[in-house]
């Protein structure tokens, strides 16, 4: 009976604890160019942590926020997982890490793909908040690796990242 007690205990407790957001961006640099045209910001595509695979850009241009992932150098863009909204809210599991699975905007790619364009009404989204790109890479069809827009790390233990915008300082 006591360890039934006990067990039950941990049951609840994993049940009724709750994730607090610890995402605190803290690097400017990441934010639209408001002087920029169109506020047209180009970051680092990440791959793996050690190769730059392209560039991940974002632009407000007619009402849409604009992504878009260029590789370069080989790379090749299998499937791409996008993030736009409230910090607190970026899809997460219990340690931080990301389920990009649940980003509201994905998709698969053909082979030899190097650029993928998303246009997304500014309507959709916060504002204010953060993005976080994310693509599954190949180079020359070989080697796999993992993608992500240059920005702040997530909490968490994987080194996937994010960085904030605001759609007001681009109109």
């Amino acid at each position: 009976m006591k360890n039934f007690t006990i067990l039950t205990l941990i049951i609840l407790c994993l049940i009724s604890c709750s994730k607090e957001s610890s995402i605190e961006v803290t690097d400017d640099s990441r934010k639209f160019n408001p002087n920029a045209e169109n506020c047209y910001t180009p970051v680092d595509l990440i791959a793996g942590q050690n190769y730059t695979a392209g560039i991940v850009s974002y632009q407000v241009s007619n009402g849409e926020l604009i992504v878009t992932y260029s590789t370069t150098g080989g790379w090749e863009i299998d499937a791409t997982h996008l993030y736009v909204g409230s910090c607190d809210e970026i899809p997460t599991n219990r340690p931080g890490n990301p389920r990009v699975g649940q980003f509201p905007y994905k998709s698969t790619e053909e082979n030899g793909t190097t650029e993928v364009v998303w246009n997304i009404p500014v309507s959709e989204f916060p504002d204010c908040g953060c993005i976080a790109a994310h693509a599954e890479l190949n180079l020359n069809g070989n080697q796999e690796e993992t993608g992500w827009a240059s920005g702040e790390q997530l909490p968490g233990n994987s080194w996937a990242m994010f960085f904030d915008y605001c759609v007001s300082d681009c109109l």
